[in-house]
């Protein structure tokens, strides 16, 4: 272990005190850095996972400059043979060597590390993500270093080394990609798929540790080393051909079994989920779910054995989770996996049960050919079942897998009625996405007001000349006893008398009410809004003691970007009428998987804390703008390019959940429109909120708890507009001025220590 320090020494003495290597620390990162930021910002997502992705490539122009003269110098200035004719072994000099390159480079990418604590100031970066690809980042390193010093042991020219190693570096880089695996035999895409270091590291990069692919990178750079370490015993052994063939056989055993592991330890799951949300793990709603299980649940997997490179990942990947359903199924899961492609029975029953062969684009012999294979899967219970046809990537995986499981053997699911006839938003047209998830946990059902046919209103006396067509039959609803939860998304028309009563009666028998008030309807075709003046906004305020004012909230520094303008080149700019809203703390069984929402045209809320004291009623804040939100009143323009008030800014409350009498349960926002199929699609938050809200009022366990685990949102909120230029200059100064500085502090030291005189 001493020699190995020592070669460590000299080899990072070597770098820092050598002006090229700083040059080329420097180059490197700015090259990184650079390439990032010229699209992170576009994105607006607090992640480094692009930062990573450009690693592979930019390695390719750091390492094999680093290691080309790491056995290729000692050889060509004459000190290989000095430095092996002392107390030092072979395997010392070639580990001493690696380690120094790795340590090396772990310095380089340490830097990631101010621009990940830059982003996190800005939104809500995933640590244990950033964690992940730093360490496949130095896996990458290990095993690139480690060809390096291969290439670089058959070689006196470090131009030579460069050169070869950055080829061999591209092409196992590349050699899992459909550009290499359609030129050749189908027999071979398996093996250069699990040889490639692409497919390793993206698999790391995700925030998982997975017993194979770490595997993969130890045993790969094992190989190398052997073989450089081989190398030279070749020169130290040349005239003693027994020993080296002995050393030589050692070898290709050793080489062989590391791609026998490779080969079979494929098949053997293993892993730690780094990931804030644990979002490769199942999670407790499932676990729970399959512990309730009392009778057999059927998976059944098609795939085909042939799938083209970019789903190799996926597949690899559904596998694992389908194993782990059926280890904590203690039984009642029963997994089966089926080839249909060649297998006329299998393609039928794949049919019968929803999973049709899907089109595949694939390119071979530089054309691009249509192949069809099979990647869906089917849960069947109690003679029914649902399926997933085609399975493009394992996000949502879990969840839909645990709502089949839930929706085929719940026999008691409670019901959520929403409210219809006062202009509210549509289930059928409106509220789509909404309704597809929810149907996945409860009932989901309509409440149509219906016209009153008491006697008395038959025979009224109608005055002549009037047309009796025209006047208005009065109506009411009638709230069903199985409702458990009643939504009001929204109500642009009166609410009659006889319906409000109804209303009431079904509140103080405990009935739980999900009130999305509408005060204000915006017209974005003319730059305008108006009042609504139907709206249940008063009813809630006398019951409730929550009060929706009639006002505009607006958040001049954390809202969404929208198209404005037409033709060929549309601008996108910030509209702070779409809110990009923070959720509190105060009630975490809505809000603990929410991290912000958007709320497009929003009114804000206030409550009349007195009145709610005197009547037991407990109000805890849901949603809130930024410490930069404001109001606006009385005359309503809501134009993209106009002047917004930056005076009085302040956190505006915007949703809240109540309880009242230790029963009933509402929660109340200032705004439906959130939930309409156009925000629930392009914002996670928006839709997990919905059913969050939704499973506490029916005090079930939210399936979406799942679902938006791996959907949090990340988004970058920036305080002005200048502090995007600000995290990327900096980022850039610290990667240009400390590596510059350190250097230049190092050199003038090492001058002014050459020009002392020292006595003897």
């Amino acid at each position: 272990m001493k020699n190995i320090i020592t070669i460590i020494k000299k080899e990072l003495g070597s770098y820092f005190n050598n002006p090229t290597a700083y040059i080329a620390l420097v180059s490197f990162l700015l090259l990184w850095e650079f390439l990032f930021f010229k699209s992170v910002f576009q994105v607006g997502v607090a992640s480094l996972s692009n930062l990573f992705m450009l690693l592979p490539w930019v390695f390719l122009l750091i390492i094999p400059a680093l290691t080309m003269g790491t056995v290729a110098q000692e050889k060509a200035e004459g000190t290989l043979e000095l430095l092996l004719s002392r107390p030092l072994r072979e395997s010392e000099f070639i580990i001493g060597k690696f380690l120094a390159s790795v340590i090396f480079l772990m310095i380089a990418m340490l830097f990631s590390l101010p621009i990940a604590m830059w982003l996190n100031s800005v939104g809500n970066l995933d640590w244990g993500v950033f964690w992940g690809q730093y360490i496949a980042s130095v896996f990458l390193a290990s095993t690139l270093s480690a060809l390096g010093i291969l290439i670089s042991s058959l070689f006196k020219s470090q131009v030579s080394a460069l050169l070869v190693t950055a080829v061999s570096g591209f092409f196992i880089i590349i050699a899992g990609l459909e550009l290499v695996t359609s030129r050749i035999p189908s027999m071979l895409i398996p093996f250069f798929e699990q040889f490639s270091v692409l497919t390793h590291f993206e698999s790391m990069s995700r925030g998982v540790l997975d017993l194979r692919d770490v595997w993969y990178f130890i045993s790969i750079a094992i190989a190398f080393l052997v073989i450089a370490h081989l190398l030279l015993l070749k020169a130290k052994f040349g005239n003693q051909k027994k020993v080296y063939r002995n050393f030589q056989l050692g070898t290709f055993l050793l080489v062989g079994i590391i791609l026998m592991t490779n080969i079979i330890g494929a098949r053997i799951p293993g892993r730690v989920d780094l990931t804030e949300e644990k979002v490769y793990t199942l999670s407790e709603t499932t676990k729970e779910t399959l512990n309730s299980l009392d009778d057999l649940v059927e998976i059944t997997f098609f795939t085909s054995n042939k799938l083209p490179s970019p789903l190799q990942p996926t597949l690899r990947e559904i596998k694992d989770v389908l194993k782990d359903y059926k280890t904590l199924g203690k039984g009642n899961i029963k997994l089966e996996i089926k080839y249909p492609s060649g297998n006329d029975k299998a393609a039928k029953e794949a049919s019968s049960l929803g999973v049709e062969k899907i089109p595949f684009d694939v390119i071979r012999a530089e054309e691009r050919q249509l192949n069809y294979g099979y990647l869906g899967l089917a849960v069947a219970y109690g003679g029914e079942h649902e399926s997933l046809p085609f399975i493009q990537d394992t996000s949502d995986l879990e969840y839909q897998l645990t709502s089949f499981i839930v929706k085929l053997t719940s026999e008691n699911k409670k019901t959520v009625a929403f409210l219809s006839g006062h202009g509210e938003k549509s289930l059928t047209e409106d509220l789509q996405i909404l309704k597809r998830e929810l149907s996945k946990q409860f009932k989901v059902t309509t409440i149509n007001p219906e016209s009153l046919q008491e006697e008395a209103s038959l025979t009224k006396i109608t005055p002549k000349n009037t047309d009796e067509s025209a006047i208005e039959t009065p109506r009411t609803i009638k709230i069903p006893a199985e409702v458990d939860v009643l939504v009001v998304a929204g109500t642009s028309e009166e609410v009659s008398a006889q319906e409000r009563t109804e209303l009431k009666r079904f509140i103080d028998e405990g009935g739980n009410v999900f009130f999305m008030i509408d005060n204000i309807m915006a017209s974005p075709e003319v730059g305008v809004a108006r009042e609504i003046p139907t709206t249940l906004a008063d009813f809630v305020k006398k019951e409730l003691a929550v009060e929706v004012k009639k006002d505009l909230v607006y958040d001049l520094h954390s809202n969404e970007i929208v198209q404005a303008g037409g033709g060929p080149f549309p601008v996108r700019i910030r509209y702070p009428f779409w809110a990009r809203t923070v959720s509190t703390q105060e009630n975490l069984l809505i809000t603990k998987k929410v991290q912000s929402l958007v709320m497009p045209w929003v009114s804000s809320i206030s409550i009349d804390k007195t009145t709610a004291d005197e009547n037991s009623i407990e109000i805890k804040e849901l949603i809130t703008t930024t410490e930069s939100g404001s109001t606006q009143s009385g005359q309503f323009d809501i134009r993209i390019d106009q002047e917004f008030n930056s005076s009085n800014l302040g956190v505006k409350l915007l949703a809240v959940s109540v309880s009242k009498d230790n029963s009933s349960r509402f929660v109340i926002t200032g705004d439906s429109d959130f939930l309409v199929d156009r925000f629930t699609s392009g914002s996670s938050g928006n839709l997990a909120f919905g059913m969050e809200s939704i499973s506490w009022l029916a005090q079930e366990k939210s399936l979406s708890e799942i679902q938006f685990r791996n959907q949090t949102d990340r988004t970058l909120q920036f305080e002005d507009e200048n502090q995007p230029n600000i995290i990327k200059f900096s980022s850039l100064a610290i990667a240009l001025i400390v590596p510059t500085g350190f250097g230049v502090l190092r050199m003038t030291r090492r001058k002014n220590a050459k020009q002392r005189s020292y006595e003897i």
